[in-house]
């Protein structure tokens, strides 16, 4: 008998268990035909080949040339093998060792099995679970890929439309974009740029301006959009009243696409 810290292994039983297997083994070659005709044929290549034949000669010679080395080194380590387990047997610590692992599988037995049985209950559930809600599952998937390819169709349906707001605009909303612009334009450009962190006091921190402003660095290059935006924000412009001035035409710029977006709001969200 071979004790270890978990197991207890009979040498009799492995012997007649390896024996059991080789017999299948052996019984399972004689009763394929395949395999004894592939069998016959290994050993009719090997009686008909010279270089074969030379070849095992030579491998069995220098086997029973090395048989009584190799005799040693079986004893050897058969030896060393025994040699362990006599002192794993011997050892009382290794043994208290192994009866505490024992002793503390066998106490902790029951709430391992409940815990198990617990993890086994609830995988249950919740297959049950994902098979009883399934076809609700596919249906909601099926609604989703419908709403998302009724939508995908209607944009490419309205294409055209979306198109002609911005390609071919109306007179009337160039004409409104121009006028709200000379009105308003001096309040929304400095409006937009107030918002976007551009203050009389310097450019907000943490703003869009600040972002832009970090990709100078430390520098912040004279001529630049940031500092000119900046210098707007902070004194205005000259000539702002005028009909053709930057505020004016940003104004007219910030109308136009409002009112553009507003329409194409209004052609994507009509018969949808």
């Amino acid at each position: 008998m071979v004790r270890f810290p978990y197991i207890e292994l009979d040498e009799t039983e492995i012997i007649a268990e390896i024996q059991n297997s080789a017999n299948k083994v052996k019984q399972h070659i004689i009763d394929n035909p395949e395999v004894q005709n592939f069998t016959n044929k290994v050993k009719q290549h090997i009686v008909d080949n010279p270089e074969v034949q030379n070849f095992a000669n030579k491998v069995r010679q220098h086997i029973d040339d090395n048989k009584p080395a190799l005799e040693k080194i079986v004893t050897e380590v058969q030896d060393s093998a025994n040699k362990m387990k006599q002192r794993i047997v011997d050892n009382p610590k290794v043994q208290n060792f192994a009866n505490k692992v024992r002793q503390h599988i066998d106490d902790n037995k029951p709430a391992l099995e409940k815990i198990i049985a617990e993890v086994q209950g609830s995988a249950t559930k919740v297959k049950q679970h994902v098979v009883d809600n399934q076809p609700a599952l596919e249906k909601l998937i099926a609604k989703v890929q419908n709403s998302a390819n009724k939508a995908r169709q209607h944009i490419i349906d309205k294409q055209p439309a979306l198109k002609k707001i911005f390609i071919e605009p109306s007179l009337n909303k160039v004409v409104a974009s121009l006028t709200i612009g000379y009105l308003f334009g001096r309040p929304i450009t400095y409006g937009l740029l107030y918002l976007i962190g551009f203050r009389p006091r310097g450019i907000l921190k943490s703003s869009p301006a600040a972002w832009a402003m970090s990709f100078h660095r430390d520098a912040t290059p004279r001529g630049g959009i940031v500092a000119n935006f900046q210098s707007i924000g902070a004194v205005g412009l000259r000539f702002a009243g005028s009909f053709l001035s930057l505020t004016t035409l940003s104004g007219s710029a910030i109308t136009f696409c409002t009112i553009s977006a507003i329409e194409a709001i209004n052609i994507l969200c009509n018969k949808y």
